[in-house]
């Protein structure tokens, strides 16, 4: 199974799609990513129409396929809603369920997990306190909202804000060659708007006197940003009543720049999460809004960790709006200290040649960084092998000699300990499990591979 394969199937708990770090610069190969607008109910007997503007109907699915007609839920898409208490409906009455319901109604929130990882988030049931109550999103009507966005990482925000809120504009990356044949072709975030309805705007300039006037004749209450790929300009910035909202997969301010992930990984980091901003015109520099912090798996690599901090960001982007929806008046923002932040530039090639001198887990946690793209790697002879799937085992040999074939992979030893790797990639090949791809090009043991000096 080729790497583009494999990371699609960690994807897969969000919907279709492909690993994100194919989609950095807005591109996309040969898969999209759908994440169902998760469902919100209102209150009373009367049912609630399907439709652009209305909450959505479907539950979300964790394979992102639909079920068997005789096993889907009462409440599906074009069939509407019925009420509580009404028939079709098991929740008595007195009760909502949704995916943003008013915080001050909250009894209680599940979030589902499986194998240490936020699977899609099951819907929030809330105790009404009164006859008649219901979230502060159908109170007061949906907010106005204009989402821009590129990659798959953006996808669950676009999702969940659907399902919520009127969305009145999506901008994307345009439409760029990509791949071996060079072919043009849109973003993630653009083939999902058009798939829910939306407008899509893809403009090569962002910072022109047009651009934000088109955006203030939108009257948008919140522009909100997830991976767009640009810096924008406070005269965009202010087309929105409350500014612009920004996801960032990091506990700002370490990490600032386009690649927090795999430099987290990379230094070996156990904790991480993400941070709601209010955006400025500095790269990830606004003020924090909100921050979740999560514990990252010794298993986890850069395409899984981002995966499952894409639904945690779509999650609490979407309960600091609604809170704000709810209160009317704006949470409290926290400056950044500066003297505290760090850098994620991008991730280059040369930066993935393995360093066998360094300790196994600290190896460990370079294959796990560099896993999707460029992909660690390291010489034997001329050829440039990659390593994936690490582990680490106990052992003494001169750091990037192969000990040989284990159960879990090809073992490697490293300056201390070794590192086991559970899967290869030969040149010009696919990505593989090491046993396999040793079949064709066994590498005897004391062999010597050469990373970095």
């Amino acid at each position: 199974m080729g790497p583009r394969a494999a990371s699609a199937r960690r994807w897969h708990a969000l919907g279709r799609g492909v690993h994100p770090f194919r989609t950095l610069g807005g591109r996309v190969l040969d898969a999209r990513l759908r994440v169902p607008p998760l469902p919100v109910v209102r209150a009373g007997p009367a049912r609630v129409a399907s439709g652009r503007g209305n909450p959505p109907t479907s539950l979300p699915h964790a394979r992102g396929e639909p079920p068997h007609a005789a096993n889907r839920p009462v409440f599906r898409r074009h069939r509407g809603l019925r009420a509580p208490g009404s028939p079709g409906n098991p929740h008595p009455a007195g009760f909502v369920s949704g995916a943003l319901a008013d915080p001050a109604l909250l009894g209680h929130r599940e979030v589902e997990k499986k194998h240490g990882q936020v699977d899609v988030p099951s819907v929030i049931v809330a105790e009404l306190s009164g006859p008649g109550r219901v979230p502060a999103t159908l109170r007061f009507g949906p907010l106005r909202i204009v989402f821009f966005g590129s990659p798959d990482f953006a996808l669950p925000a676009l999702g969940t804000l659907h399902g919520s809120h009127e969305i009145v504009l999506v901008v994307t990356q345009p439409e760029r060659p990509c791949g071996r044949g060079q072919k043009c072709l849109p973003t993630p975030v653009e083939l999902r708007a058009r798939e829910l309805g939306l407008e899509v705007s893809t403009p090569r300039a962002v910072r022109t006197e047009g651009f934000a006037r088109k955006l203030a004749e939108l009257k948008a209450d919140y522009l909100v940003v997830v991976a767009y790929g640009r810096i924008l300009p406070a005269s965009v910035l202010a087309t929105a009543r409350h500014g612009a909202l920004n996801i960032h997969p990091s506990l700002l301010p370490r990490w600032r720049g386009p690649a927090p992930v795999p430099w987290t990984l990379y230094h070996g980091e156990q904790t991480t999460g993400v941070t709601i901003m209010q955006m400025n015109e500095a790269m990830d520099a606004g003020d924090i809004v909100r921050q979740v912090s999560t514990t990252i798996s010794p298993e986890e690599n850069a395409d899984s960790l981002l995966c499952r901090l894409a639904m945690e960001g779509a999650a609490a982007l979407a309960e600091v709006l609604e809170q704000e929806a709810a209160s009317g008046v704006p949470l409290p923002r926290i400056p950044q200290d500066d003297a505290l932040a760090t850098r994620a530039p991008f991730l280059t090639t040369e930066m993935a040649l393995i360093d066998w001198r360094k300790s196994a887990v600290e190896v460990a946690s370079h294959l796990r960084a560099f896993d999707s793209r460029p992909g660690a790697y390291a010489y034997l002879g001329d050829a440039r092998i990659k390593f994936f799937s690490p582990g680490v085992i106990p052992a003494s040999a001169p750091a990037g000699t192969v000990l040989g074939l284990t159960t879990g992979g090809l073992a490697v030893a490293c300056g201390q300990d070794a590192v086991v790797t559970g899967e290869m990639q030969w040149p010009g090949g696919k990505r593989m499990p090491a046993r396999n791809v040793l079949v064709g090009h066994p590498i005897p043991e004391k062999t010597v591979l050469r990373g970095r000096e």
